[in-house]
């Protein structure tokens, strides 16, 4: 995110940017993973928004996935009575934003390709093949250009 946004800081501050992506955030931090409050907390610090608001919450997901007994990796395998509970269950997915320039005022995911969202549903499915859920947001622009340096220079 660092060289993202120095890229679009230098060479794009007329641009409004607007980038989707996968961050793999978890829970908890750890050592091998990061969590969703660290990652906020770092691209709040750039001026960055989220389609998650202010506290993105812990009980918010976009996977809810579980590796059957005939995928690699056996010692990750979780039985179907438990694949709700053992699973992949974390919010992983995000729009990201400069908050100068544009704010979220509502926010979707959709498991089913129906543009609903079910809560209970383990994914992917026949009907939905993906295991990340489709993150969508509604933005509404502030009119306000980039301008990282004059906002450090009113904060000094």
């Amino acid at each position: 995110l660092r060289a993202l946004d120095e890229a679009v800081t230098q060479s794009y501050p007329d641009h409004i940017l607007i980038f989707g992506l996968d961050a793999n955030t978890h829970k908890q931090h750890g050592p091998s993973c990061q969590g969703v409050g660290d990652f906020h907390t770092t691209f709040s610090a750039m001026g960055f928004g989220s389609c998650w608001g202010p506290k993105p919450s812990l009980k918010t997901w976009t996977t809810r996935n579980a590796r059957t007994y005939l995928q690699p990796q056996l010692q990750k395998a979780v039985g179907m009575s438990d694949a709700a509970r053992k699973g992949d269950v974390n919010l992983k997915d995000w729009i990201i934003f400069y908050s100068s320039q544009v704010s979220s005022c509502e926010s979707a995911r959709d498991n089913t390709g129906e543009r609903r969202f079910c809560e209970e549903m383990v994914f992917p499915t026949l009907k939905f093949p993906s295991d990340h859920a489709i993150v969508s947001t509604l933005l509404v622009r502030t009119d306000q250009p980039l301008n990282k340096t004059d906002s450090a220079e009113e904060k000094a």
